[in-house]
């Protein structure tokens, strides 16, 4: 009640699913695309650069992260502020800032996932027990 005066249900839930979709985006991304490199035979040829295989997944962390780091961003400020009219009465970078840790734990989660998973439909199928639980908590 004390950030929602008039206990409107759509505003915590704006924000509560702009997280979830953070959460699910993070994760998926990330995994989708190692197990595609890994299918198409790229990740080998990664593998034989002068590069070492932690250079390899931090790049695609940072470069995943940014992405949706900037969509989360865009979203909160056009879609929740703008469209659903949702007041944030809190510090958006604040958010932005817990918003960047937990995308970069979750794209690292979406990693061990694809290094797990010998196929895209194995990975949906981990995706399956990682999210729910999540989307949960």
């Amino acid at each position: 009640a004390r950030f929602s005066p008039e206990l409107n249900k759509g505003w915590f839930g704006a924000v509560t699913d702009a997280i979830s979709s953070i959460t699910m985006l993070s994760i998926v991304l990330t995994g989708a695309a190692l197990i595609r490199e890994r299918e198409h035979g790229t990740i080998e040829h990664l593998l034989v650069m002068p590069v070492t295989p932690f250079e390899i997944m931090t790049s695609k962390i940072w470069s995943m992260s940014i992405v949706v780091l900037v969509a989360s961003g865009l979203a909160l400020v056009f879609v929740i502020q703008g469209l659903l009219s949702v007041p944030i009465n809190g510090s958006i970078a604040l958010f932005m800032v817990g918003a960047a840790l937990d995308i970069v734990a979750m794209t690292c989660m979406g990693i061990f996932l694809a290094t797990i998973a010998g196929s895209m439909p194995q990975f949906g199928l981990l995706l399956m027990m990682v999210l729910l639980p999540l989307q949960v908590l």
